[in-house]
């Protein structure tokens, strides 16, 4: 074969594979171009695009003058992108340490991690585009960071929630987990309106990942959340907070919860519970220590209840302060049946219906009872309670509300008329019982208790919405809530069960009580739970006070009564609050007072 033809042959081969290709390459390019255009058009777009997130600021919230208890402070979240360090920013490595406190070593090692093992395929490695260096940095270093000119080290802006307070009203504010969610208490009762609404924005990145700023685009500003101003006075807060820290150490109690409101309008002034935690580390503390344990937790209350059957009776004319009964007798005949009647601490004979109340008679409270169900029938009594509250929740807004246990008289068995006069065969909350008694204070009325007084945009500290107080029924009319305020004053005189909660110069209304706690099953004679609610000045009441104390334990021994254990925390709290607002006192010669300990 001639050499001419075999090369002719091989030029034309090469030729028609040389065409092919170029044939094929332009197939392929017009399939892309052309046919596909769409899909990898928007395939680059989104390589390129990125849609991020301008993060809302949660509003603040204060109390009742103004003072900031809970806030969002922005940090900076420094790192770094290993692939695009330069040399230049190597040299500037020291200053960098220096300014952030992140030894030299530390900082290049991170640089030095390139790739990281996969998280879903353990054989491969992916690229390390983003390192932190510091977790949390202040802004103004940040600045300073900037000013190096690092090609590779930039931050990313993060908002923390911040309590400067620590564990003050650690109850009423609840705080914000890890992952941004409130938990309880206002933080979560209030969340929509402090939370905001976050913008975001449109922007393009470069191959490297970084953002090509004059390619930003359809940018939505955030709207920041609102503030919330409380009810909470910060000054009172911290007398309760004070004052449990005593109880605790005298009395080594497993549970404890104060409140102070304002009769007239429902607000709380203050709010505390122990065991309590610090806001600023709710992870150290356990699940038990951040359960508001004055709406959560029941108990019976005792003869604090003894409010009802009495003033129920005088409200219905059923009895006078005046009207006699024999408090010494240990059964008594009731529609036909003999029932027994409970004891009583201290052996009574023959007292008035206000001796009554100033001594706690057991008896007594149950006899005058027993004579309203004769008369009325024992679905009005009951309905006297559910008016106080008991029985239904008190609509706080406090997240774990319960509405406590009290059944109809359907359901009662034959201890429960003479047991539920005298606070047992029943459980309610400690903002139960002091609602209650605030409705004596406040010339029979119940109010509802209320913690947020105003919510209001960021940048603007008038308008908003505001919170009036909310009157939820007349439980008396306005002349048997004053009589029973003024039984209620000898309590706390000579002769009654909390001469310990008097104040110097002022007329304190309220009442004790002592209850045994249940435990496996049965009335405990060691376990008490002791508790105090009164109001002061008792003619013009501006305070309300309810002190529970659970399982106390006197260090004198014997039993955590209500007026040992709870009456001098009313006492102590009242009289600083006393000096606090520079109140005048509306007994000038303290006659009717007593100073005891």
């Amino acid at each position: 074969m001639k050499r001419s033809f075999l090369f002719s042959t091989r030029i034309f081969v090469l030729a028609v594979c040389v065409l092919s290709g170029f044939i094929g390459l332009q197939a392929r390019l017009f399939y892309l171009q052309v046919k596909e255009s769409d899909y990898y058009n928007d395939f680059a777009q989104r390589n390129r695009n990125r849609e991020k997130v301008k993060q809302a600021k949660r509003g603040n919230i204060f109390d009742a003058s103004g003072n900031l208890l809970a806030t969002t402070r922005s940090f900076i979240e420094l790192g770094v992108d290993p692939r695009s360090v330069t040399e230049n920013d190597i040299k500037k490595i020291p200053e960098l340490s220096k300014i952030i406190g992140v030894p030299e070593n530390t900082i290049l090692s991170i640089i030095n991690r390139k790739e990281r093992q996969s998280a879903t395929d353990p054989e491969r490695k992916t690229e390390i585009r983003w390192a932190k260096i510091v977790e949390k940095l202040d802004e103004d270093i940040y600045i300073k960071v900037q000013k190096l000119g690092l090609k590779s080290v930039y931050g990313n802006r993060i908002y923390e929630r911040v309590y400067p307070h620590g564990q003050l009203a650690a109850h009423v504010l609840g705080y914000l987990n890890k992952e941004g969610t409130p938990t309880f208490g206002i933080e979560r009762q209030l969340d929509k309106y402090l939370r905001g609404i976050d913008g975001w924005y449109d922007t393009e990145n470069d191959r490297k990942n970084r953002e090509i700023a004059h390619f930003r685009k359809r940018e939505v500003e955030p709207m920041d959340g609102w503030n919330v101003e409380l009810s909470i006075d910060t000054v009172i807060q911290s007398i309760i907070e004070e004052e449990i820290k005593r109880v605790v150490t005298e009395f080594s109690p497993q549970n404890v919860s104060i409140i102070v409101s304002e009769p007239k309008t429902g607000f709380i002034l203050g709010l505390a519970n122990y065991p309590t935690f610090d806001l600023n580390n709710y992870s150290t503390a356990p699940l038990e220590a951040q359960r508001n344990r004055a709406v959560t937790d029941v108990f019976e209350p005792g003869s604090t209840f003894k409010i009802v059957a009495v003033s129920s009776a005088i409200q219905e004319k059923v009895v006078r302060p005046i009207d006699q009964f024999d408090c010494g007798v240990n059964t008594v005949l009731y529609r036909g049946k003999t029932l027994s009647l409970p004891r009583d601490s201290h052996h009574e004979g023959v007292l008035t219906v206000a001796q009554i109340i100033q001594k706690s008679s057991n008896k007594g409270s149950v006899l005058v009872a027993l004579r309203f169900c004769e008369r009325l029938g024992e679905e009005k009594f009951y309905e006297y309670v559910t008016r106080y509250g008991f029985g239904s929740k008190t609509d706080s807004g406090f997240s774990g509300e319960v509405s406590g246990i009290l059944y109809p008289p359907k359901l009662w068995d034959g201890l429960t008329i003479t047991r539920l006069p005298m606070g047992h065969a029943i459980a309610a909350t400690a903002m139960q019982v002091n609602y209650a008694m605030g409705s004596i204070a406040n010339n029979g009325k119940l109010m509802r208790p209320q913690v947020v007084r105003r919510i209001y945009q960021q940048n603007s500290d008038s308008g908003g919405i505001s919170f009036p107080p909310v009157e939820r029924r007349q439980v008396l009319e306005p002349w048997a809530a004053k009589e029973m305020a003024t039984m209620l004053t000898a309590v706390t005189k000579p002769g009654g069960t909390a001469m310990r909660a008097s104040v110097q110069g002022f007329e304190v209304a309220g009442k004790t009580g002592t209850t045994q706690k249940i435990i496996n099953g049965r009335y405990s004679s060691t376990d008490h739970v002791a508790s105090f609610t009164g109001f002061f000045p008792a003619q013009n009441p501006q305070y309300q006070i309810t002190i529970i104390i659970d399982g106390g334990k006197p260090k004198s021994g014997g039993i955590a009564y209500g007026g040992i254990v709870s009456a001098p925390s009313f006492r102590k709290i009242a009289e600083q609050i006393v000096k606090y607002k520079g109140m005048i006192p509306d007994i000038p010669d303290s006659r009717a007072t007593s100073n005891l300990n």
